[in-house]
C-alpha cells in the first residue's frame, strides 16, 4: 500500500496530512481536502506540518536570490506550472511555459521520452495548497513547477533496472530549466550551449 501523507497522527483514527495541499496558497479551497482520512487531506492551517514549515523558512531566506522553485514527484512524466488551484492561466503563463518546454524539449534524450507540459489546474486537475503556487504567488519567485517523474506505465513502483533513464533526464531537464529560467531573469543569453546537456 502507497502512503502519500506524512504520519502524524491528526484523529483517533486519521494519520497525517498531504504535504502539497498544505501551503498557504488558495489553501481554504477544496472540499475533500478537509477530510482527516483522505489521502489529499490538508490539514487544519496552511503550514500545519514541520515538513513545510521547513520548505517554508528556508525558501523564505533565500528568495530574494531564488529565481527558480523545483518541487519534484513521481509519476507521469509531467513539468506542471501554476495555476494548479484554478484553471485560469497564471499572469507569468508565457515564461513558465517557454521554460517549461526548454526542459521538456531537453529531457527526450535517445529514447525520444515525451514530457507533458501544461498548467497544472487545467492540465491535470485543480488543487489548492501547492508548493509551487506558494513560491510564485507569495514569495514572487519568477519561476515554480511541480516536476512528475516516471512514465505512467510504472506508477509509483519504478523497477529498479529503471531508475537510471529518468534519473538522467531528471538532470538534463532540471539543467536545461535552470538555464532558461537565469536567461529570462537576467534578460541576456546564458553562454552554456544547451546540447551538452
Amino acid at each position: 500500500n502507497m502512503w502519500r501523507k506524512n504520519r502524524r497522527p491528526v484523529t483517533d483514527k486519521c494519520i497525517g496530512v498531504d504535504g502539497n495541499r498544505n501551503y498557504a496558497a488558495h489553501w481554504e479551497l477544496g472540499d475533500r481536502e478537509t477530510i482527516p482520512c483522505e489521502e489529499v487531506y490538508k490539514g487544519n492551517e496552511p503550514f500545519s506540518e514541520p515538513e513545510t514549515q521547513a520548505i517554508r523558512d528556508l525558501l523564505t531566506r533565500v528568495k530574494s536570490t531564488c529565481f527558480l522553485y523545483i518541487s519534484v514527484h513521481t509519476f507521469g512524466n509531467s513539468i506542471l506550472f501554476p495555476n494548479g488551484w484554478t484553471v485560469e492561466k497564471h499572469k507569468r503563463y508565457d515564461g513558465l511555459l517557454e521554460v517549461a518546454k526548454m526542459g521538456a524539449h531537453h529531457g527526450k534524450g535517445k529514447l525520444d521520452t515525451k514530457y507533458i507540459v501544461d498548467q497544472s489546474g487545467s492540465g491535470l486537475y485543480v488543487a489548492a495548497g501547492g508548493s509551487d503556487d506558494w513560491a510564485i504567488d507569495a514569495l514572487d519567485i519568477p519561476f515554480a513547477y511541480t516536476f512528475e517523474v516516471g512514465e505512467e506505465q510504472y506508477g509509483f513502483q519504478l523497477p529498479e533496472a529503471g531508475l537510471l533513464r529518468p534519473l538522467r533526464e531528471s538532470y538534463r531537464i532540471i539543467k536545461a530549466m535552470t538555464y532558461k529560467a537565469l536567461s529570462l531573469v537576467r534578460n541576456e543569453v546564458i553562454l552554456e550551449r544547451y546540447d551538452k546537456f
